[in-house]
């Protein structure tokens, strides 16, 4: 098993991976234990290295971002009201997701405005209540400033299509592309 801590600290400025955060933050959180990857996982399998952090618990390498995707043009956008869906880029905290890198190199995507993280168990992808799980746990498999997501759990990739926003095989095609 594997533990991680975050620190309390003051945020003033942050620039990673080609976004700005800017504001003043105390973080602090208990820590969380992560089960060790399956053996045959790859560490790194498509690692985006991601720097810096900005508003929330985030750990020493996390970053806030916004995906959209390639085909749709839709962001990936969580609310309260109307759930996870693809939805038309507006900046807003809903479409803004905290990238939290494990150990063994998969994501972790947490919402700022509910402050809960990508799921997928094969049945349903919606936001839940972040926990370690390999169901909240993806793969990030970069190519410039574009990202394909996998889930850790079912093998399946983040599409937005004109049949809304799911996982299905990957195909690593601009339905299953962000950015």
């Amino acid at each position: 098993m594997r533990s991680h801590s975050f620190h309390r600290g003051t945020l003033a400025l942050v620039a990673a991976a080609g976004f700005l955060a800017v504001g003043t933050t105390t973080v602090s959180a208990q820590p969380v234990t992560r089960p060790a990857a399956p053996a045959g996982t790859a560490a790194t399998a498509g690692a985006l290295r991601t720097t810096g952090a900005a508003a929330g618990v985030l750990g020493a390498t996390d970053v806030v971002q916004t995906f959209g995707n390639m085909a749709t043009g839709s962001c990936l956008d969580d609310s309260q009201q109307f759930g996870l869906r693809g939805y038309g880029c507006n900046g807003g905290v809903y479409q803004k997701w905290n990238v939290h890198v494990w150990g063994d190199g998969t994501r972790q995507l947490r919402n700022l405005a509910t402050n809960e993280c990508l799921y997928d168990d094969g049945y349903t992808l919606a936001t839940r209540a972040c926990n370690s799980s390999r169901e909240q746990s993806w793969f990030a498999h970069k190519n410039g400033d574009r990202v394909t997501f996998e889930s850790q759990a079912t093998g399946e990739c983040l599409d937005d299509s004109e049949y809304g926003l799911r996982t299905i095989q990957c195909y690593y095609n601009r339905n299953q592309t962000w950015r």
